[in-house]
């Protein structure tokens, strides 16, 4: 039971680690747009919501999770398996946020 506990911790301190990562793209974007709202800068936004969704629902899935292994009738190995998915799921949005955020930087940079 404490691997799965260790495991929230680090799923959970993964998205605590990226949150900075908004704010840099927000600010990028901000410096790249000229401080003006542009198409660009517009669908920056867009793709920081929809990961900052993804984020959202993945924390309400750990928090389900956590209460769910308290119970002293829980299913470990499902809960494993759930947040092994979980974690494959948060790894790969976090990388198409980084590709997603830059390539946008990077449209705003060469427009």
């Amino acid at each position: 039971m404490t691997d799965v506990r260790h495991r929230l911790d680090e799923v959970r301190s993964f998205i605590l680690w990226t949150a900075p990562l908004y704010v840099l793209f927000v600010g990028i974007g901000l410096y790249e747009s000229h401080l003006m709202v542009t198409l660009a800068f517009g669908v920056l936004l867009a793709v920081l919501v929809a990961f900052g969704f993804l984020d959202g629902l993945v924390l309400m899935t750990l928090r389900g999770i956590a209460a769910q292994i308290v119970l002293p009738s829980a299913d470990l190995l499902g809960t494993r398996v759930r947040l092994e998915r979980l974690s494959r799921t948060l790894l790969l949005g976090g990388t198409l946020l980084g590709v997603a955020g830059t390539g946008a930087v990077v449209v705003m940079a060469l427009g």
